[in-house]
């Protein structure tokens, strides 16, 4: 299904190491703590959103206000 689309998951979508290398201090550290790379891939993206969307979800829906009880 995927190759039917001309994109599959090991498709490079960009190529960040212009901006910030993976080999640099700053990109060593983003990709232990945030698993930055710089060349993100389809899937890599996919498991982004994955996890963001529902994150996020449950992040907001846990911040109403509470109202004062007497």
């Amino acid at each position: 299904m995927r190759q039917a689309c001309g994109i599959s998951a090991k498709t490079i979508l960009f190529d960040w190491s212009e901006v910030l290398h993976e080999d640099s201090p700053l990109g060593v550290l983003m990709g232990g703590f945030f698993g930055y790379t710089d060349h993100p891939t389809v899937s890599d993206i996919a498991w982004y959103f994955a996890y963001l969307l529902p994150a996020l979800f449950w992040f907001l829906r846990g911040s109403k206000a509470v109202s004062p009880s007497r």
